[in-house]
């Protein structure tokens, strides 16, 4: 299989979208069962707070087992009905019928998580900076996996599943991005490094994207890393792994 790593550069664009100076927010949409609601979670510097339909109205509510007193990093749903809030000082497992805690992991002697993707069952996170943690969501269950130190500090990172792992839910491959201008492929679940590929320039990784394409000249099916970029200098570049 072949690996292609795309740049995309954006000038002074940004993954999360900032008020004035002072207000961070993120927007996350999840879906709440058995009655199949759609919630929106906001997330701001100190704060998530949770909004729901009701009476074909968008009104503030309070959904237990969520940190309502912590910016949320991350927030979506997993399988078997759960749903999954990551802050900076860990990482919540929520059940949608019953809205209320499952299960809570936190990283060892107090570090912090800084960046975080997942999908159905997996979660990645950058702890510390520079450690990549890779955790499973199994029947109620989060199960670290296997954590690695990559020694840059993580800027963006991806899980999606690709090919054959995507009928499954479940990635095989983990695309990260540094703050030191390179994108490194990890095989999960050893976390075993593949490929590091130096993006070059003043080109700096906000934001990873996991793609299957066919080249129209060969037919061989091969995988494409596309970046999203904030740089120093205008420049765009394509780059064969």
């Amino acid at each position: 299989m072949h690996v292609y790593v795309c740049i995309y550069v954006c000038i002074r664009i940004y993954v999360c979208t900032y008020i004035h100076t002072y207000v961070y927010v993120c927007i996350y949409c999840v879906l709440i069962s058995p009655i199949r609601m759609y919630i929106r979670m906001y997330s701001f510097i100190g704060e998530t707070r949770v909004l729901e339909i009701t009476d074909e109205e968008l009104a503030e509510t309070e959904m237990d087992g969520f940190d309502h007193s912590a910016r949320s990093i991350w927030c979506g749903n997993v399988a078997d009905e759960y749903l999954v809030q990551v802050t900076e000082k860990s990482m919540r497992l929520v059940s949608s019928s019953m809205k209320a805690l499952v299960n809570e992991w936190s990283p060892p002697d107090g570090e912090r998580i800084s960046v975080v993707a997942g999908n159905a069952r997996q979660i990645l996170l950058a702890v510390g900076k520079i450690t990549l943690v890779y955790l499973r969501v199994d029947n109620g269950e989060v199960i670290e996996v296997a954590r690695v130190e990559i020694g840059h500090e993580i800027a963006c990172l991806n899980v999606c599943p690709l090919g054959a792992a995507s009928a499954t839910g479940e990635a095989a491959l983990a695309a990260v991005g540094d703050w030191n201008k390179s994108v490194t492929l990890f095989r999960l679940p050893s976390l075993e490094k593949l490929a590091v590929e130096d993006l070059g320039g003043e080109v700096i990784p906000r934001s990873l994207l996991l793609v299957m394409c066919v080249c129209v000249v060969c037919g061989v099916w091969c995988m494409c890393v596309c970046v999203r970029a904030c740089v120093l200098s205008e420049r765009v570049c394509v780059v064969r792994v």
